[in-house]
């Protein structure tokens, strides 16, 4: 029996990055993988039933990461972030930033763990996870290291200050250092393989989970969701929807999540005079619900790693308007499942929910359409090419 190590701070948060992980540790442990966790996380709330992972899948907890003093340590680069002009650490060799960000404690941490399980591959989801174990490689007594990247090429390399330093240098070292690097769209590959000259391995994200009930497409609700930060777009909607507010008084904005931007969502939904047209429910454990109750999901990120809100609404028979990023065209394929408009052009988005609301024919087509093209998406289907990787 193989075994397979992934590492990550806690498979029970909320997140997608728990949420994918915990199906391919499901889909592994039910295909004769020994699966184990290797966490780091601090307070941990053990919770097997959030994203329904099997309890035979091993949770290995490296509390020695969690020294104080190795927090410490480990903080000072996120604090350096803070300072003007310090994005490269005021020159700092790569060696000193990489021991800095996933040190030389750590990675010996990370091989004792890897080693004492002994472990054929390890699984480092997210890119930061993936340095970790490239820094720890050397370490190792036999285990293949598999980089996993979970946000989009935009959001690692064409968004200053919100990873790691030098990230360029970092990621050439980190591919000379682990055996195969997996990105979730033919995008990822193609941008990485012309930067890096690295060539990754495209494996899409599976599906969360499965639905035997779709949306009647009878309710006059749009439906959003997200975290409320400046990423998700959040302001753009409440722009687009204030235009096509114009001109209808019946449908609604439905806009599910909680975070930072609450305070200035709501100040432009008092400004545009749509406070009766725009439901904020706050963050929900019932999406289901939602997407059920909807009949257009819209999506208005900068940028995703995949759009896992857009599979989960395809999947409930619902047709997308989205901004046009990489991974919506990667989802929706060759079919005709949703529109795609211009990045950040509001009056393009309106009239698209326009002509959508106004053609119901359209609508249920586009809806019918995507729920047989997330099909593909399946894990079974998904999870074969990790088996084939692994082998």
């Amino acid at each position: 029996m193989k075994k397979v190590g992934i590492l990550i701070d806690t498979p029970f948060s909320l997140g997608g990055v728990q949420r994918v992980s915990t199906v391919l540790a499901n889909y592994l442990n039910d295909n004769g993988f020994d699966v184990s966790f290797l966490v780091f996380g601090r307070n941990i709330r053990i919770d097997y039933d959030v994203y329904g992972l099997n309890e035979s899948v091993h949770l290995v907890r490296m509390d020695e990461y969690n020294r104080t003093a190795y927090r410490i340590l480990r903080r000072i680069p996120y604090e350096l972030k803070k300072v003007k002009n310090s994005r490269n650490l005021f020159g700092m060799t790569l060696q000193g930033q990489l021991d800095m960000f996933a040190g030389r404690i750590d990675a010996g941490i990370i091989a004792k763990y890897v080693n004492d399980l002994d472990l054929d591959y390890v699984i480092g989801p997210a890119i930061e996870n993936t340095v970790r174990l490239a820094v720890a490689r050397k370490q190792f007594t036999r285990a293949k290291v598999i980089g996993w990247q979970h946000s989009c090429y935009q959001a690692y390399f064409e968004t200053p200050g919100i990873r790691m330093y030098n990230l360029d240098k970092a990621s050439e070292f980190t591919f000379e250092n682990i055996d195969r690097y997996v990105v979730q769209t033919r995008d990822d590959h193609d941008r990485i393989l012309k930067r890096f000259g690295y060539d990754a391995t495209v494996i899409n994200n599976p599906n969360t989970f499965n639905s035997d009930q779709t949306s009647t497409l009878t309710a006059r609700n749009f439906l959003a969701a997200g975290r409320f930060v400046p990423l998700k777009g959040f302001d753009r909607l409440l722009e687009a929807f204030r235009k096509f507010a114009e001109t209808d008084k019946e449908w609604k904005l439905v806009l599910v999540g909680e975070g930072p931007e609450k305070e200035n969502y709501q100040e432009l939904i008092s400004r545009h005079g749509i406070q009766d047209r725009v439901i904020m429910p706050g963050r929900s454990n019932r999406m289901e619900d939602h997407y059920l109750n909807a009949s257009v999901y819209l999506m208005t990120s900068q940028w995703e790693g995949w759009g896992m809100t857009v599979a989960e609404a395809m999947e409930y028979g619902l047709p997308v308007i989205s901004f046009d990023i990489p991974s919506m065209h990667e989802i929706f394929g060759e079919t005709e499942c949703g529109i795609i408009v211009p990045m950040n052009d509001v009056e393009a988005m309106a009239k698209a929910m326009t002509e959508l609301t106004c053609d119901p024919e359209r609508l249920r087509r586009l809806g019918h359409n995507g729920e047989k093209q997330i099909e593909q998406f399946d894990a079974d289907i998904v999870c074969r090419r990790w088996l084939e990787i692994l082998k």
